[in-house]
């Protein structure tokens, strides 16, 4: 891969790009899905923006290296340990803005 493309996808709210085994999921799934805008969010990401992932919608997972405590069972110890916390994205694309339908039934 070459630099001109090594940052292309992006997260839609803190605007930082995808890096690693994340970046190429990325690129293997937009191009699956034949997606064009770089931007990805979570389903939570979405609603705090006002979007709202559209229905039957399938988003891609993705990781964020993390510690978790793990008890030694011999000596009753507590250690770190490196893992995984494994999340969903779904394309900008894949999401429309967020109706109020209490707000939407008083224009109709």
């Amino acid at each position: 891969m070459t630099n001109e493309h090594k940052d292309i996808y992006k997260n839609y709210m803190t605007d930082e790009f995808y890096t690693g085994e994340n970046h190429d999921a990325l690129g293997t799934f937009s191009a699956l899905m034949n997606f064009t805008d770089p931007r990805f969010l979570t389903f939570r990401q979405a609603l705090k923006v006002g979007r709202v992932v559209k229905k039957g919608e399938k988003g891609t997972t993705l990781f964020r290296p993390c510690m978790v405590k793990v008890e030694d069972k011999n000596t009753g110890e507590t250690k770190l340990k490196k893992s995984r916390k494994f999340f969903s994205v779904f394309n900008i694309s894949q999401t429309t803005e967020l109706v109020d339908t209490d707000t939407a039934r008083e224009i109709a």
